[in-house]
């Protein structure tokens, strides 16, 4: 039950942002990034300024992004590639993704994404139905998971 409602609470607070922000481009329609709100706050400085720490954020979430891609290679990997080179296919899987320059091709990659989280999200659900027993359950007779739903 908590769960839910920290996925209510956080789709909320995402809808209300997003309204926020729906509001604020309906009023300055010449505001295309996050530097252009900070050359309207504090000028030239402000658009600098909010320039430098978007691209240090998105620095950290492409890093982030290449790493998890290459511990994901590294636990579903049987040989010892080093880890330099699963980040380096991911760099160019990213590269060669973010090089879409139309929307429409953009849709393409959208349901790859979705075929992809369905196919996990199947396969998880069937592998957690299908187990066995833990090796803290006893090894012989009726054994009860005590499963409640709520």
């Amino acid at each position: 039950m908590p769960g839910v409602i920290v996925i209510l609470v956080i789709a909320c607070m995402s809808t209300w942002s997003a309204y926020i922000i729906g509001e604020f481009k309906r009023q300055y329609p010449h505001c295309h990034s996050v530097a252009d709100v900070g050359q309207m706050w504090w000028g030239p400085f402000g658009r600098e300024l909010f320039g430098a720490v978007y691209w240090l954020m998105m620095t950290f979430i492409a890093g982030s992004a290449y790493l998890s891609f290459s511990i994901a290679l590294n636990a579903i990997s049987l040989h010892a590639t080093c880890t330099q080179v699963f980040v380096v296919v991911g760099v160019i899987i990213c590269y060669g993704l973010s090089c879409i320059q139309t929307l429409g091709k953009v849709s393409y990659i959208g349901w790859v994404g979705l075929v992809s989280i369905i196919t996990s999200v199947i396969i998880v659900c069937v592998a957690v139905g299908v187990e066995d027993r833990p090796s803290a359950a006893p090894s012989t007779g009726p054994w009860d998971k005590d499963l409640v739903i709520l």
